[in-house]
């Protein structure tokens, strides 16, 4: 009897990890995993033509901690003007299409606009929830809308 319940615990336990690391069921959000929400927050500011709605993918590069979920997906990348909201960040553009650090909660977020699609950096390294504690991310996304 004692050997069932430890086999429970551990079954449970693992159900636990999965879900936390987001393997349980289905593709993790990034934009929910960096402080924000899956869906895009409306516009405002005055139009560029980077404004819209971007997608793409946020993966792992330094996955010394099993747990970080990679790949994942992000749906809620938006730019309005020389504005980036993307999860809690909130960044501006420079002239040159390049984004300084920017923090939030403890990580950084870095990257540079090619055309439509923007590349940039995520280091989670300070994550103060403890949910991407010890990950770095390399993040592509493209416009999807203008």
């Amino acid at each position: 009897m004692n050997k069932s319940r430890n086999r429970s615990g551990a079954v449970a336990a693992g159900a636990v990890f999965l879900l936390l690391s987001g393997c349980a069921f289905g593709p993790v959000s990034a934009d929910a995993k960096f402080g924000g929400s899956p869906t895009p927050p409306a516009a405002s500011g005055a139009p560029s033509d980077r404004d819209g709605v971007y997608v793409g993918t946020a993966d792992a590069e330094v996955n010394g901690n099993f747990v970080c979920p990679t790949p994942m997906a992000i749906t809620g990348f938006r730019v309005d003007g020389n504005l980036i909201r993307f999860g809690g960040f909130r960044a501006t553009i420079n002239d040159d299409g390049s984004v300084a650090q920017t923090p939030f909660r403890g990580m950084w977020f870095a990257g540079r606009f090619e055309g439509p699609t923007f590349h940039g950096h995520i280091n989670a390294f300070g994550d103060v929830t403890g949910q991407l504690n010890s990950c770095a991310y390399a993040i592509t996304v493209t416009r999807r809308t203008a």
